[in-house]
C-alpha cells in the first residue's frame, strides 16, 4: 500500500503497518509468518528472478490516474 502511494506521489505515512493479530475484524484463516515468494521454479526454468516491482507499479498507477 505504501508503494502505491509513493507511485501516486502521495505520502506513504498515510498507511500504518499492523500485525495480522491486530486486524479487525479478525481473519479466520491462519496466515504464514513468512510468505516470501520462492523463485526456485523460475530459476530451474532459466527464467531468472523478477526485477524490482516499483517501475511496473509506477507505470500502472500512472495509467490509472491519467
Amino acid at each position: 500500500a505504501r508503494a502505491v502511494l509513493v507511485a501516486a506521489g502521495q505520502d506513504p505515512a498515510r498507511v500504518t503497518a499492523i500485525t495480522t493479530e491486530e486486524l479487525q475484524p479478525a481473519r479466520p484463516a491462519r496466515r504464514p509468518t513468512n510468505s516470501v515468494l520462492a523463485t526456485t521454479v523460475l530459476d530451474q526454468l532459466g527464467l531468472g528472478r523478477p526485477g524490482a516491482f516499483e517501475p511496473a507499479l509506477r507505470a500502472l498507477v500512472e495509467g490509472l490516474i491519467a
